[in-house]
């Protein structure tokens, strides 16, 4: 089981983030020694993942979305 946290959690959605590809190592290094597809985070993760984004929503370039 790999638990991710916010920090790792925003820096792998959002591609202008620092750290991204920082994330994205980390997790495709999880996914390899791991052999899992699932991560799992907490509820309090969740509601600071909501509180951090809302935030600075501003800052993040989000995909349009297509109805």
């Amino acid at each position: 089981m790999s638990y991710l946290d916010t920090c790792v959690i925003i820096s792998y959605c959002i591609d202008g983030d620092p750290n991204h590809s920082k994330a994205v190592n980390i997790i495709e290094k999880l996914r390899k020694i791991d052999e899992i597809d699932r991560f799992y985070a907490s509820t309090f993760t969740l509601v600071e993942l909501y509180s951090a984004v809302s935030r600075n929503i501003q800052n993040y370039r989000l995909p349009a979305f297509k109805r």
